[in-house]
């Protein structure tokens, strides 16, 4: 057992392979406090556009931005690495739906995040 980012199991079972089947579980939490959830947090890169750059530059940034937020990209992003997809319309589509049905060690962190909402 260990515990490390939601992007792990997919790395962990394609070394393992067929050996044996990944799991994964929430991480344990103290709670509640003054009645509001205590959990998980996300942690990782972030997307920035830098005001002191040209306006060309900054248009271009952000359809870099947009592209990679539409929900099929993030739906290859999470299929690919395990982070969270960051963009609720990608957990309406087919191919998502499929995939974390099938791969329920991804679904195991998103649930956690969404159970504290």
């Amino acid at each position: 057992m260990f515990i490390d980012s939601a992007a792990v199991p997919k790395q962990v079972q394609t070394n393992v392979g067929d050996k044996f089947e990944v799991g994964t579980a929430f991480l344990p939490t103290p709670g509640t406090e003054n009645n509001k959830n205590i959990g998980v947090i996300i942690d990782g890169a972030s997307l920035w556009i830098l005001n002191t750059r040209s306006d060309k530059y900054q248009k271009a940034a952000w359809e870099v931005i947009k592209y990679s937020v539409s929900p099929q990209e993030q739906a290859y992003w999470n299929q690919h690495t395990g982070y969270f997809p960051v963009n609720k319309d990608t957990y309406n589509l087919p191919e998502e739906k499929a995939f974390l049905e099938s791969h329920r060690q991804f679904k195991v962190a998103i649930d956690q995040l969404r159970s504290l909402l």
